[in-house]
């Protein structure tokens, strides 16, 4: 099948070659040495293909709206020019590295070119969205794209450590040569040739490594290109931004791997700049008046992720290392003691100490409850330090780790658990983390059913929670969890002020076993035919808001402060809220090229929620702290915005323009 008209095209350029060679047959005799070309052969024009196959990657190929118009079971592509998509050869689907597919493909983690998208109409035809690249849907298990299983080359991994001596983390998360050409990485960096070994090392712009020269990569360089949050990663383990976050009165953006960005509330010195003075209320102090935050290492610290708390931030490297900074009454930050940091001169950069993990630990995820962080280590297990009142380090006991000598690296347990982690969440005195089997396991506060585990107020170890569906994703409230199944569906448990679980009532739900499992019923977001489902989400203080497979934000629960990003109500805690009456926002204007919301961001302490934009802006909309100490917002004052915004119907992207020197 083509699309309508192609034939006709093709007829009409082939009639006009006729009438040019016939003419030239007097001259060059050009319908013998330039014949129709077959699927496969070399091309620059449609004219040049047997009708009706279409020149597409400089190649013949049969046009199509769906994979099941291709032979032999080739994938339906998106073609270098819309609107036609093509059956591609599986000769051109094999791939070590982005820049081995053609166009503006990806190497997925199947090691098969495919096209990038973010939500399912980047797709041709029939084919779904998932974890940023296209798939018909049975290539799918649990959601995702599989992972190749072959040793060394596509071995999925985070950290260069994940693979072979020879071969690195690629952007895509799977190990190969870093780079061949600039596509190979990450945003602006580009691809330093590295001799005789055939591939290149991705460097920023300008970068001189430590103790060497722009050919040498050094000691101090990448170990592998980093990805961007959510749309090119091809099995996340996460599905809120890893490069931005929200804490109860702050965010933060990690603007390039060593570029990261503070403001908001600043008591504590959670913006890490030196002092405890907030930004974002008053006129200049965002864009080139807002100072990076100084990472250490001589600015060779690369960011991979985000996450912030109750006034305290951590930032993972690259190499899996981890700092924090910000409020320490209870050893959030890990350093063995209660002195917080970022907020007086010196305290930043080499002067703060990386977290101990444990002899030869890395981290590969990290989450910020409240008052205590949880990190997903390099083998695979969890440890967690900070305060714990009721278990929420999952470690048996109410005692906080963190805060005195002695208690981090190998002193610090890992949290039991039967499976492999790919997913968690720290929330107000609890977390959660999903299994690799689809399990879900939380611990901690549990005492208005926050986790969903009758009769326990406090659930000291990790304890099974009955959702009635494989999970992939969780993310925490301030009394409640949300999890996402693997056919992208949420549920939603625990308390329900003001319709938080958006099931249009005020009931909670967690207490009983038989409210649980089955019998908790998925959110329903409405949208387009079919029932839009989400490909990312995040919970706040008493609010949830989601990024559907139709591009939209939903928001529901509590909207004293506007957090719901519209005027009005709370939403979802009555009959006939939710479902096709559940309006999308306009944080973004309604377009078909972008930019589109790559990712949601907020935490357990906050009425604030941002989004994360894939041309890098961020929008953040609700709470803006009227005490005079907020700014999250970034509009130079204190008041609240819905989402709605100006009159345009559009909400101002935040000033974030590079820092100016003084």
């Amino acid at each position: 099948m083509i699309e309508p008209g192609a034939a006709s095209k093709n007829s009409q350029r082939g009639a006009l070659l006729l009438a040019v060679c016939t003419f030239g047959l007097l001259w060059f005799g050009c319908a013998d040495e330039n014949p129709a070309r077959e699927a496969s052969a070399s091309c620059t024009l449609d004219s040049e293909c047997v009708d009706p196959l279409i020149c597409a990657f400089e190649k013949c190929h049969q046009a199509c709206r769906a994979s099941r118009d291709c032979p032999d079971g080739r994938r339906c592509v998106r073609g270098t020019e819309q609107p036609y998509s093509v059956c591609q050869l599986e000769e051109e689907v094999r791939c070590s590295r982005n820049s081995d597919c053609v166009g503006e493909q990806v190497c997925a983690a199947d090691l098969q070119c495919r096209d990038a998208c973010i939500t399912d109409r980047d797709c041709p035809s029939e084919q779904t969205c998932a974890a940023g690249v296209c798939a018909d849907p049975p290539e799918l298990v649990g959601g995702v794209v599989v992972a190749a299983t072959e040793p060394g080359l596509g071995t999925p991994c985070v950290l260069a450590t994940d693979c072979p001596t020879d071969l690195v983390c690629l952007d895509t998360r799977v190990c190969g040569p870093e780079c061949l050409t600039d596509k190979d990485c990450w945003k602006t960096w580009s691809c330093q040739p590295q001799g005789a070994q055939g591939f290149g090392r991705c460097v920023p712009d300008g970068y001189t490594p430590p103790g060497g020269d722009a050919g040498d990569a050094g000691p101090g360089s990448s170990s592998g290109a980093l990805p961007d949050a959510g749309p090119l990663l091809p099995n996340p383990v996460m599905f809120q931004a890893d490069t931005l976050a929200v804490g109860e009165s702050h965010a933060c953006r990690v603007q390039d791997p060593t570029t990261v960005r503070c403001w908001g509330s600043n008591a504590d010195g959670e913006l890490g700049l030196g002092d405890t003075r907030a930004r974002g209320t008053r006129t200049g102090s965002m864009g080139a008046g807002l100072p990076n935050v100084s990472l250490g290492l001589g600015a060779q610290l690369r960011a991979r992720q985000v996450t912030a708390g109750g006034g305290f931030t951590c930032l993972l490297s690259d190499d899996g290392r981890v700092k924090c900074w910000g409020r320490n009454d209870l050893g959030q930050l890990g350093l063995g003691d209660t002195e917080s940091r970022g907020g007086t001169q010196g305290s930043m950069g080499d002067a703060l100490p990386f977290v101990d993990l444990g002899t030869g630990r890395r981290a590969r995820v990290i989450s910020a409850g409240d008052s205590h962080v949880c990190a997903l280590l390099d083998d695979l297990q969890v440890k967690c330090w900070g305060a714990n009142p009721s278990g929420g380090l999952g470690l048996g006991d109410t005692r906080p780790r963190g805060a005195r000598p002695g208690e981090m690296g190998d002193a610090l347990p890992a949290v039991v658990l039967e499976d492999h982690v790919t997913n968690l969440s720290a929330g107000q005195d609890s977390t959660c983390a999903v299994l690799a089997n689809g399990g879900l396991r939380c611990w901690g506060e549990n005492a208005r059913s926050d986790l969903g585990i009758p009769a326990q107020p406090r659930v000291m170890q990790p304890t099974a929670v009955d959702v009635g569906v494989g999970v992939v994703g969780v993310s925490a409230r301030m009394y409640g969890y949300c999890a996402l199944s693997g056919d992208k569906r949420l549920k939603c448990w625990g308390t329900s002020k003001s319709g938080a679980l958006g099931l249009g009532d005020l009931l909670v739900r967690g207490a009983n076993a038989s409210e649980m499992g089955a019998a908790l019923p998925f959110v329903d977001l409405g949208g387009a035919n079919p029932v839009a489902t989400v490909v990312g989400f995040v919970g706040s203080r008493e609010s949830v808001c989601a990024l559907s497979t139709d591009a939209q934000i939903r928001c529901w629960g509590e909207n004293t402060r506007q957090q719901l990003g519209v005027t009005g109500a709370s939403i979802g805690d009555g009959p006939g809220e939710m479902g096709a009456a559940l309006k999308a926002l306009t944080v973004v204007p309604k377009s078909e090229t972008g930019p589109f919301v790559a990712a949601l961001a907020s935490s357990v302490r906050s009425d604030t929620f941002c989004a994360l934009l894939d041309d890098g802006s961020v929008k953040c909309w609700g709470a803006d702290d009227s005490t005079g100490n907020g700014g999250i917002l970034g509009f130079a004052d204190d008041k609240t915005r819905s989402g709605s915004g100006t009159a345009n119907g559009t909400l101002p992207p935040i000033d974030l323009r590079p820092y100016a020197l003084p």
